[in-house]
């Protein structure tokens, strides 16, 4: 690659994808039990070293970008404490890695603004799951009843989306 090749590859790269997902694991490593340079530094280190693969390797490999951000964000979720704000930041940082996916160098102009429409769906579901969690009581029972609003709620969604006549409806006709 020369030098002009570079940069647009290291452009499409680390766009706002990169940017959202990078602050999101950061942030999520900050109420993680680690001091904040060590988990920040997974986390910038995982969102980087995807940005690097992705702009860096032949096409046919660059779904392997996925592999070290979905690994940093696993092991920061998994050593995160149970509480409020640290489900919430979890759940962030799960949408930016999917904005982040979204960002993909190859796709024609536009992809960021259809990634985000594609992000209603999740982000509506991880809505309903934390507020789920919540409002209702702890308990085994409350897993049961969270599961099934998501449940139904995703499937609305489902039919819904599958119906398109449903919001697309032909003005009467006038004569």
């Amino acid at each position: 690659m020369k030098g002009p090749e570079i940069r647009r590859a290291l452009r499409n790269g680390f766009g706002l994808g990169y940017g959202l997902l990078a602050i999101s694991s950061i942030a999520l490593a900050a109420v993680g039990p680690w001091p904040l340079i060590l988990g920040g530094g997974l986390a910038l280190a995982g969102a980087t070293s995807a940005s690097l693969v992705r702009a860096s390797v032949p096409r046919t490999w660059r779904y392997l970008g996925l592999l070290p951000a979905l690994a940093s964000l696993g092991i920061l979720a998994a050593y995160s404490p149970l509480g409020f704000l640290p489900e919430l930041l979890g759940g962030m940082a799960g949408l930016a890695l999917l904005l982040w996916c979204a960002e993909e160098p190859d796709r024609r102009p536009g992809a960021m603004a259809r990634g985000v429409t594609g992000l209603f769906v999740p982000a509506a579901a991880f809505g309903i799951a934390w507020m789920s969690s919540l409002l209702l009581p702890s308990g085994l029972g409350t897993i049961g009843i969270a599961a099934t609003l998501l449940a139904a709620s995703a499937t609305a969604i489902v039919l819904l989306l599958r119906a398109p006549q449903v919001f697309d409806r032909d003005p009467a006709a006038t004569s």
